[in-house]
């Protein structure tokens, strides 16, 4: 079966907006956190995903249609998270689905104001697809501006 691809956004929940610092060097941020774009190695920024405003850094729930609660991944937890991808596992629930257990890879490193953001989520069902697709791709909302 083919992968079905929508238009959304990622949000987390107790979220602050994330700017873009002065210089590369960045500040680490507590895993499940969207205080900070993430751990930096050198003058690296590592990637956030948009967060309804600014970035979050692992965070535990990606509210993937902003301002809708329907479309949703909770219990997310992080194995990997680098400057090119991000993998995990949670709970995604589509609108009018139950939430079905996934893994969660995060990829396309894109330039925003806010720094480098993963701009496309790809969900894996490990449990009964709420669709019928095996893999579900999402393109994601990202900060404005950048390159």
């Amino acid at each position: 079966m083919a992968a079905s691809a929508l238009v959304v956004a990622a949000c987390s929940s107790g979220s602050q907006a994330v700017t873009a610092p002065s210089t590369l060097t960045v500040p680490a941020a507590t895993p499940g956190s969207s205080t900070g774009p993430g751990p930096a190695s050198g003058t690296a920024l590592t990637p956030t995903v948009f967060d309804c405003g600014g970035g979050a850094y692992e965070p535990a729930t990606l509210l993937i249609v902003c301002g809708v609660g329907s479309t949703m991944a909770t219990g997310v937890k992080w194995s990997s998270w680098s400057g090119s991808a991000a993998t995990g596992v949670g709970s995604v629930a589509l609108a009018g689905h139950p939430a079905q257990p996934a893994t969660l890879a995060l990829a396309s490193v894109v330039s925003t104001a806010n720094g480098p953001q993963f701009s496309v989520l790809t969900v894996t069902w490990t449990g009964t697809s709420p669709d019928g697709h095996p893999t579900d791709t999402f393109h994601l909302a990202t900060s404005p501006g950048g390159s």
